[in-house]
């Protein structure tokens, strides 16, 4: 405004100048003001708002529901990863705490053992875990942890164990709500209830489940039950503030509890239409502070089968394919590696907690022989022998595109209850050193029939495996043919006999493998936690009084017993390490199998999918979901 006036005056002084100059006369001059100019504004776009990173994943299944007791069916846990995050998750065959502020044990106090008598005729769990009423004949634990069979008519003193879960504060269900004990108490009602599939088992072995204060949870089993994981004893929450009015038939069959339901994890759904689910960041994410999700978006692209899914993934319609069952894209394995060589995919190959081995019979059901003699492996030196004759190396190379290795004891490399190096190891390949073992145990060299012989006896062994339409029927084969060309070279027959699933597993007397009917077999046993070891004990041996145990080779040893027992029972983490450690180096000392190896296991995604971590101890590969992030193409 000072500019404008200033230009106003000088105008007018010019006026007067002008008029004196014609003879002192001032003109009529009209003084028009002048309009301020206006500053020249540059246009300035609107911001561009960034697309959401969205990371796209492919799906042999689509779930039928969402819903966590729900029959959902296969893919349902890869999307439950994205929705709930934990409560407990595994790593490397450990336990991690996700939305508890530690996990109990014996050491901080939130487990605890406590005496309770019992009368005669009430429940209680028993020594083998199941739930019965006292009477003459049913064992129990004392609180010693002495396993003693009750008598007549007495009532007993029994274990009755509590846990403590403590949840952290800060945990909230994606609409907002906090979530607290009282949701796992809702969880526990609901899973317990009639109407809801699946097994009872852990609902009738606990006495009391309740929310002691807004973020504690006690949980008291019933007495005489001992559990094998006592992490297995916390109940997932279930929204009771969204779900509370509705009961457990409702809940199956409640559109949003199965569409879209309230989770804690790092996404939320959006959208769920036929081979899509859209899944968004939840705002009200725990781990929100730590950049997590690294991604806006998950969504999930239901394809034919999961062979398409390899192709999708390979053509860039989606960054990472997921499988749902053990045994998938083995057939595709070769072509997956060359295309990782070629730079196409980026392929994860991992030890799984699946271990092949070798069985050796010990112990023959009664009555039953074998043609080289039925006391034939009670002998360790001669387990010893057969094993320097097996190339374990070649065995895991020939069954898994020769990416395997030979399994180095009876729980995976990554496991941390493994014994400690400076023990001894798994026999190795050695034919000179089998033969030598094989002599001294008074079988004498072949002659023409290149089998040995003993009191007029041929080392022929019958050789009990299962060869399903699968992989795994595929993988056994290549196993058994090179297994019997190995054998052969110690002098030993092997006659390789198949048989039916039902045939093999079932329980005894008629099962071949639980029914202690066989020289040799080929056996695989899942071990995802920790070492599952009373399955070689001698309390699980099959018998008619033990029609379901597990121990089917027939090995005895009060050693192991005595270290499988305190690993058990142990009540810090360093007593069970030492308890495990020394039960397991008495499995690779005496051999009742031979471990052969872990069959891998395979994560395919795009070359520019960053935190894809395959862990064996994992089911699925999205477990952490959260940190899953990927390269713009260059």
């Amino acid at each position: 405004m000072a500019a404008g006036a200033a230009r106003r005056g000088a105008a007018l002084a010019f006026a007067l100048l002008f008029a004196a100059a014609c003879g002192g006369q001032p003109l009529a001059v009209a003084v028009v003001p002048t309009a301020s100019p206006q500053p020249t504004v540059t246009p300035v776009p609107p911001t561009a708002v960034p697309a959401p990173r969205v990371l796209t994943v492919c799906l042999e299944n689509e779930p039928a529901s969402l819903y966590i007791y729900s029959a959902a069916g296969r893919g349902w846990n890869h999307v439950q990863e994205a929705l709930r995050d934990g409560p407990i998750d595994r790593r490397s065959f450990g336990r991690q705490p996700i939305i508890l502020e530690r996990l109990p044990d014996w050491e901080n106090g939130d487990v605890t053992l406590e005496s309770v008598v019992v009368a005669a005729g009430a429940g209680l769990v028993t020594a083998d875990g199941d739930l019965d009423r006292l009477a003459a004949g049913v064992p129990y634990w004392t609180p010693d942890m002495e396993r003693v069979l009750a008598r007549a008519d007495t009532a007993v003193t029994t274990i009755q164990m509590r846990v403590t879960f403590r949840l952290r504060e800060d945990v909230r269900w994606s609409d907002g709500a906090p979530l607290t004990a009282d949701d796992s108490v809702f969880g526990f009602e609901i899973g317990s209830a009639a109407a809801t599939p699946g097994s009872k088992l852990a609902a009738w072995r606990t006495a009391s489940y309740s929310a002691s204060d807004a973020h504690t949870i006690t949980w008291v089993g019933q007495p005489g039950y001992y559990p094998a994981d006592v992490l297995e004893s916390l109940a997932e929450p279930l929204a009771r503030h969204a779900y509370g009015n509705l009961d457990a038939a409702q809940l199956l069959a409640d559109e949003q509890a199965n569409r879209a339901p309230l989770g804690w994890g790092a996404f939320r759904v959006a959208q769920w239409e036929p081979g899509l689910l859209r899944l968004v960041r939840n705002k009200y994410y725990f781990r929100a502070a730590e950049g997590l999700p690294r991604v806006d978006e998950v969504h999930f692209r239901t394809l034919p089968d999961e062979s398409v899914a390899l192709s999708a993934v390979a053509g860039g319609e989606c960054q990472i394919a997921v499988r749902d069952s053990w045994e998938a894209w083995e057939d595709s394995a070769d072509a997956l590696l060359a295309a990782q060589s070629s730079g196409q995919l980026a392929v994860q190959l991992v030890p799984g907690p699946v271990l092949e081995q070798l069985g050796f019979g010990i112990l023959m059901a009664p009555g039953l022989q074998r043609k080289a003699g039925a006391d034939l492996f009670q002998a360790v030196a001669l387990r010893q022998a057969l094993a320097h004759c097996v190339d374990r190396e070649a065995l895991a190379d020939a069954a898994q595109w020769g990416q395997g290795s030979a399994a180095a004891g009876f729980v995976p490399a990554a496991q941390p209850l493994q014994p400690a190096p400076a023990g001894s190891a798994l026999p190795e390949f050695d034919v000179e050193r089998a033969q030598a073992l094989l002599q001294d145990a008074g079988w004498l060299p072949a002659g023409d029939s290149g089998v040995r012989f003993k009191q007029g006896r041929a080392l022929r062994l019958r050789y009990a495996v299962n060869f399903p339409l699968s992989n795994s029927g595929f993988l056994r084969q290549a196993v058994a043919e090179l297994l019997r060309t190995q054998l052969r070279a110690c002098g030993v027959d092997l006659q390789v006999q198949p048989f039916t699933s039902a045939d093999l597993y079932g329980e005894f007397p008629a099962g071949v493998l639980f029914g202690r009917q066989f020289d040799l077999a080929q056996f695989a046993w899942l071990q995802p936690g920790e070492p599952r070891c009373e399955l070689f004990t001698s309390a699980e041996l099959p018998g008619a009084a033990n029609p379901g145990g597990s121990n089917y080779t027939g090995y005895r040893s009060a050693a192991y017993d005595s270290a499988c027992s305190t690993a058990r029972f142990a009540r810090t983490r360093a007593a069970a390490q030492a308890a495990h450690a020394a039960a397991q180096q008495l499995l690779i000392d005496e051999l009742p199998a031979l471990p052969l190896f872990f069959r891998l296991r395979i994560g395919v995604a795009q070359p520019g999918v960053r935190g894809l971590q395959l862990d064996a101890s994992q089911p699925s590969p999205l477990w952490n979901i959260e940190e899953l992030d990927f390269a713009a193409p260059s």
